[in-house]
């Protein structure tokens, strides 16, 4: 089973991760998809991110790929680059998904802050691949109103799907513990981590 998560980036994707990494009951990946393999996995998963070369197909033939190996196993990733193949793999049997979402006031200003801090560097939230998910073109400077766009578009995409949304700010909570064990079909203990 793989289980998918989907956000924006900036939007407590990493805090998740460690949450879910922290119960044991899957092989846990933090945008794994961007290159952050190593060995045999980064030859067997490689995309295109980041080039010319990009395409969803690739993406997709690669996740259909990890799919299959870990049809005896549980797999998770978050990130926001599943949304540009969400339309594929909606209705896979053995893929579950959930959106993570922080309100649009704190998404703007942190990922105002990271965009407009990291340019130049190879960041793949200035990428034509993250923004032409969404329709959008990628600013050169980004500012709230920019950020606050590209929140509601974003999720607005996501709302065609029924999957199930969880609230960065719900992090704590013990109602996330319930939600997260549906999710991964597996006990999730709440205790075992907290996020601060």
């Amino acid at each position: 089973m793989v289980v998918v998560g989907v956000g924006t980036g900036r939007c407590g994707t990493q805090s998740i991760y460690k949450l879910v990494e922290s119960q044991k009951i899957a092989k846990c990946r933090h945008e794994f998809f961007l290159g952050k393999m190593g060995g045999t996995e980064h030859q067997r998963y490689y995309t295109s991110f980041g080039s010319n070369s990009y395409s969803r197909k690739d993406l997709l033939e690669k996740f259909i790929l990890l799919r299959k190996d870990n049809r005896e196993k549980v797999f998770f990733d978050i990130g926001p680059y599943y949304l540009d193949i969400i339309d594929d793999i909606i209705n896979m049997e053995d893929v579950v998904l959930f959106s993570l979402k922080r309100d649009a006031n704190s998404f703007s200003k942190s990922f105002c802050n990271y965009y407009n801090n990291t340019k130049g560097s190879n960041n793949y939230f200035r990428s034509d691949q993250y923004w032409n998910q969404i329709g959008l073109t990628p600013p050169d400077v980004m500012t709230e109103q920019d950020a606050n766009i590209l929140h509601s578009k974003f999720y607005g995409r996501l709302s065609n799907h029924r999957i199930v949304e969880i609230n960065t700010n719900d992090l704590n909570k013990e109602s996330v513990a319930s939600t997260l064990s549906s999710i991964f079909s597996r006990d999730f203990s709440f205790k075992k981590y907290h996020i601060s």
